[in-house]
This record gives C-alpha cells, structure tokens and sequence, in this order.
C-alpha cells in the first residue's frame, strides 16, 4: 500500500470518528487507560495501607512513651528485639530515650522532645495521606467518566452484555 493510500486510509477513519462513528480501537484503548489507571490506584492504595500501618506504629509508641514516664532508675522491663522477641532490661535513665534520626545516627532525647519529633512526622504523614487520598479520589473520577463512555458506547442489544 503506499503512502497516499495510508494517508487516505487515515483520513477516512478520522472523518468516520468526527461523524460519530466509532472505531473498534477506541473501546481497546480507552480499556487499556482504564488498566493502568487501576494499576496505578493499587499501588496508591497500597501507599495508604502503609500509611495505615505507620499510624498504629506511632500510636504504640506514644503509649510506651507515657508508660516510660512512669519508669524508675534500674526499672526491668521488657524491650522487643522484633516479630514477637523481647529482652529483659534494666532502665538506666528513664527519661534519656536514643532516637534515631536518619543514617542510622542515634541522638540522645528527652520523652517529651521524643514526642514534639514524632508530632512533626505525624504531621508530614497525614500531609501525604490526604494527598493519596486527592489522588485516588481523581483516578476514581476517571474510571467512572470511562466506564460511563464505554457503557454508552456498548450495544446493549446484545444478550451477552450486561450492565
């Protein structure tokens, strides 16, 4: 086929779109950007589910944080190593808490400067959950607009498709 005929062929299927026609291809393509924007919804909610975690983390910690004030000197507890191990301790200074403050760089704290730290970072954490939130709340919007398009766009007349 040459080029002429191409163009022609083109052109053709352009004027057919403009007059309302549909082409075959459009559904396929519209499903394909529904695809990858459900894909794109399932990491952003897999963000969220992290977010999630990050809030009861926080919240068992501002609970072990009260329960420390409480601690006297040579106090013996019990510190989690992780996944359900624990190690007897013995508290040396109960309002002398070691933070880690990124690169694993470790910084002597008071409970309550502990406390005004994990505010701040509570604070950046909701910042970012709303802003998944915004943006699932968009994707949502746009696969709703597609699904409607491509639910007016079917032949309803068939028996095999249902709504």
């Amino acid at each position: 086929m040459s080029k002429l005929q191409n163009s022609d062929n083109f052109e053709s299927r352009k004027s057919k779109d403009f007059l309302g026609e549909k082409n075959s291809n459009d559904s396929e393509r519209m499903m394909l950007e529904m695809n990858l924007l459900q894909n794109e919804l399932a990491q952003l909610e897999q963000q969220m589910q992290f977010i999630e975690k990050y809030f009861q983390d926080i919240q068992n910690l501002e609970k072990s944080l009260e329960e420390l004030k409480g601690a006297k000197k040579d106090q013996e507890l019990f510190s989690p190593l992780g996944q359900e191990v624990f190690i007897k301790t013995k508290i040396v200074n109960p309002n002398e808490i070691l933070v880690n403050v990124g690169e694993k760089v470790l910084v002597k704290k008071t409970i309550d400067e502990t406390k005004e730290i994990i505010e701040e970072k509570t604070k950046r954490a909701i910042e970012i959950k709303n802003q998944i939130a915004g943006q699932m709340e968009i994707l949502l919007n746009e696969l709703n607009k597609m699904e409607h398009v491509l639910n007016d766009d079917c032949d309803c007349s068939d028996p095999n498709h249902h709504h």
